[in-house]
């Protein structure tokens, strides 16, 4: 009796194994969702807005930090994007190529950022904050992207690839390089820029999930999917 138990058990593995491995497989593969559903996630993903701040990109300002925006100017600085937790401004002064973070209440300097490359000055860049403040960084389209610690203003690693967008999981943790035509899309750890895995199909708009575990994406106009990360 022993005995057939244990062939059996032995016969059956094989096939649990290929059951399990077509079963994560399933869930390696792009699942397509509703527009509504998509929607529905993003909505769930977007920042909550933190005290007076009410933007959801990080780049719109409210009636005091556009006050703030006129005083700056005065020094030749241009404030560019909102901390996640409202409490910090990222500024740029392109006559120099500098840019700084300020106190987001009085814009009184609280570091300076390592130099950007010259062509990032030359050219108006976009500019952006990890999930957890942790991180910045400015793109252009004719310059690597620069990865900055936000805590020490010192440069961290860059993207050397044109084209290419960036968006943070809200726990700060990864960073989703990718550009709309699918050539080089990759999810990386935020801090070091090493590849965590890569996607092979073209997205048009990119979102993670509020736990960071999943990308939302817009394929095309119409057409939504979500990719559960590893």
């Amino acid at each position: 009796m022993k005995r057939r138990v244990l062939l059996f058990a032995l016969a059956i593995l094989p096939l649990a194994g290929i059951f399990l491995a077509a079963r994560y497989a399933a869930t390696r593969r792009p699942q397509t969702i509703t527009k509504a559903e998509f929607e529905a996630r993003q909505a769930a993903s977007a920042p909550l807005p933190t005290g007076e701040f009410t933007e959801q990109s990080g780049s719109v300002f409210t009636p005091r930090q556009q006050q703030l925006q006129h005083r700056v100017r005065g020094r030749g600085w241009e404030l560019r994007a909102v901390s996640p937790d409202g409490t910090r401004l990222l500024a740029q002064r392109k006559s120099s190529c500098q840019a700084a973070i300020l106190d987001a209440k009085q814009a009184r300097i609280l570091l300076m950022l390592a130099a950007l490359p010259r062509a990032a000055c030359e050219r108006w860049t976009v500019p952006d904050w990890s999930g957890d403040g942790k991180l910045v960084w400015f793109q252009a389209d004719t310059s690597p992207i620069q990865i900055f610690d936000a805590q020490t203003g010192q440069a961290l690693w860059s993207l050397d690839s044109q084209s290419t967008y960036l968006v943070s999981s809200p726990d700060g943790r990864l960073l989703l390089a990718f550009d709309t035509l699918g050539r080089d899309s990759k999810v990386l750890e935020a801090r070091t820029g090493h590849e965590v895995e890569r996607l092979s199909f073209p997205f048009q708009q990119a979102i993670f999930s509020r736990d960071s575990r999943w990308l939302l994406l817009e394929i095309q106009p119409g057409q939504y999917k979500q990719w559960r990360l590893r």
